[in-house]
This record gives C-alpha cells, sequence and structure tokens, in this order.
C-alpha cells in the first residue's frame, strides 16, 4: 500500500469512527488525537491482516531453543495481530463503540 492510498485509508476510517461516535452520542471534540491513532492503528491491523492471509493464516511455527530443543511457539506476526486486536477493542469500548 503506498502512502497516498494508506492516508486515504486512516482518513476513511476517522471519518467513519467520528460518524459512528456521533451517531451514538459518545464524540467530544477532544477525541479527535485518540481516534486518529485509533484509525492508524485500524490501518496497520488490516495491513498486518493481509500478510496474514497471503502467508497461510499461520499461528504457530516451530523454533529450536538455545539447548537444542525443537518447540511451537506463536508467529511473530500473529502475536502482533494479537496485540493489535486487544488495543482496537480496548479503544472501541472507551468510544463506546462495542455493545
Amino acid at each position: 500500500m503506498d502512502a497516498k492510498t494508506r492516508k486515504s485509508n486512516i482518513t476513511r476510517v476517522y471519518n467513519k469512527t467520528i460518524a459512528n461516535m456521533q451517531a451514538l452520542g459518545t464524540f467530544q471534540a477532544e477525541f479527535e488525537a485518540s481516534v486518529r491513532r485509533y484509525s492508524e492503528l485500524r490501518i496497520q491491523y488490516d495491513i498486518l491482516m493481509d500478510k496474514w492471509y497471503d502467508e497461510g493464516c499461520k499461528i504457530t511455527e516451530s523454533y529450536t531453543n538455545k539447548f537444542g530443543a525443537e518447540n511451537e511457539r506463536k508467529t511473530a506476526l500473529y502475536l502482533s495481530l494479537e496485540t493489535l486486536r486487544k488495543e482496537l477493542i480496548e479503544m472501541e469500548n472507551l468510544f463506546g463503540l462495542t455493545p
């Protein structure tokens, strides 16, 4: 995704989030910076989700530790998605956008 498309997507999410908050009566001007950060995180999440699907939705991978034992661990991409998902849900709760 190029910079122009990314910025356009961030603006789209930003405007939609504010519109949703206004419809619910939860928007205040003081939230604008937080909504901007939320919009950026949403685009990051979407980019990582696309990459995750492109890579076959791999959740775990094998690795060998320093003692030579082979183990399974969550992939870095999946861990990033988990973290972003939690942050987005937390922000949506704060904005009053969850049921």
